[in-house]
């Protein structure tokens, strides 16, 4: 198992991201697809499909909720493409252009070859996943490779180590986050840059602390 960039100075139990149903983590990976762009039956559906870059471009710090995408397939579109219908709550991890950007849906949606898409089991929460994929982001990007750009394997992510408290405890600090995340973006949106940077900072200083164990809420 690979090491991350921060160690865990708790006594929780550590699981790769290797999908395996019995381990409650991750039940299942996959990618998506691009249907033709220049048939019109694959589009302008209702089926949300998002890329790396539409991901790239929200406009908040945090954990986005992906409710729009700016093309939809058609079921048909869908089909034409290999992607899935990804079910709600799938952590939704760019693995090229660029590497590490993570949401997680909130409803059903698709995305183009672009993503690695988990699905979790009932002893991780999906946000808390989401939070430590972030966490880790240069750690992402330290493993990915490529000869034309840099692209993380599916591979190269079943070998990270990932140590979980209790889904209690997860929830609190998803809870945390996400209120802590809602101030920078506040902060942002009213703030001159240099508050904005501070908080952000602060925040993911704080991120790295819960998930680590060296901050206990």
């Amino acid at each position: 198992m690979a090491d991350v960039l921060f160690k865990c100075v708790q006594n929780w139990k550590s699981y790769t991201l290797e999908p395996n149903k019995d381990s409650g983590v991750i039940i299942s990976v996959c990618s998506g697809g691009t249907p033709n762009t220049s048939k019109s039956e694959n589009w302008g559906g209702e089926i949300l499909w998002l890329t790396p870059k539409e991901l790239s471009d929200f406009p908040i710090h945090g954990i986005p909720n992906i409710e729009y995408t700016k093309r939809k397939l058609t079921n048909e579109g869908l089909r034409n493409c290999g992607a899935s219908l990804l079910p709600t709550n799938a952590v939704i991890l760019s693995k090229r252009a660029p590497v590490g950007l993570v949401t997680v849906n909130t409803g059903e949606l698709s995305t183009n070859q672009g993503f690695l898409n988990l699905e979790c089991g009932d002893k991780i929460n999906p946000r808390y996943l989401a939070y430590w994929l972030k966490a880790n982001t240069h750690y992402l990007e330290m493993v990915a490779n490529g000869t034309t750009y840099s692209e993380l394997y599916a591979s190269d992510l079943f070998e990270f180590t990932i140590y979980l408290p209790e889904i209690d405890y997860q929830e609190k600090v998803v809870d945390y986050m996400d209120n802590l995340f809602k101030m920078v973006n506040l902060v942002a949106a009213n703030g001159v840059q240099s508050q904005s940077d501070r908080f952000l900072k602060m925040a993911d200083n704080v991120l790295i602390s819960l998930l680590s164990g060296t901050f206990l809420i």
